[in-house]
């Protein structure tokens, strides 16, 4: 029987003005939502906040989608946000206000996989498995996030597209929880979108 993963700490990104130059970097979109941990054991499905809060109640659509992952246990690392034409974030996605139907899961990283801990494997061989079982999956709920090579053009993109910015990856880093090589860049300019969405916020 296959034991259940305990939940692990996120790696998370230092925020710099630029991002780092270099084919050894990689570069992804980072979504304005909210950091989630997903985890599958059989038919068992756990939603976990980035502090290890568990979220699976009143997510039964991730669920459903955790459990048709071809594989009899998994870790993923992602992103929940709010499954419209920009991205923006939903009230209540972090707190299960939001309607299960309107949300989206933005994966980005395996972290293990049939009880196997994938952490210590480069970035690269990750992607690819995560990238391998998610198009197995085929789910219009757990995303493949792609990886870029000009940050520069990534960036420019999600500030016209009004996200929040990007997130660089060396290539051949391990997974590392707490502050590790993961560098963010947020986006200069506030997308008249994203200013609405964050004056909404404080109002």
């Amino acid at each position: 029987m296959l034991a259940k993963f305990p939940f692990i700490p996120p790696c998370l990104p230092r925020l710099r003005s630029r991002p780092p130059a270099g084919k050894d970097w990689l570069h992804e979109v980072a979504f304005d939502g909210c950091r989630v941990q997903l985890h599958k054991v059989v038919s068992e499905a756990t939603l976990y906040s980035c502090h290890g809060v568990e979220l699976t109640s009143g997510r039964a659509l991730i669920a459903e989608a955790l459990g048709r992952v071809p594989a009899r246990s998994v870790v993923l690392d992602g992103e929940l946000v709010a499954d419209s034409e920009d991205r923006s974030p939903l009230e209540g996605v972090c707190d299960g206000g939001a309607n299960d139907e309107q949300i989206v899961v933005h994966c980005f990283d395996l972290l293990a996989l049939n009880g196997k801990d994938l952490r210590s494997l480069p970035l690269l061989a990750r992607k690819e498995k995560l990238a391998e079982l998610l198009a197995q999956t085929n789910s219009d709920v757990l995303l493949y996030s792609d990886l870029f090579t000009d940050p520069k053009r990534l960036l420019a993109a999600c500030e016209q597209n009004g996200l929040e910015g990007i997130v660089s990856k060396h290539a051949d880093s391990p997974y590392r929880s707490g502050r590790g090589d993961w560098i963010k860049v947020k986006c200069r300019e506030v997308h008249p979108r994203r200013a609405e969405r964050e004056a909404s916020r404080s109002g």
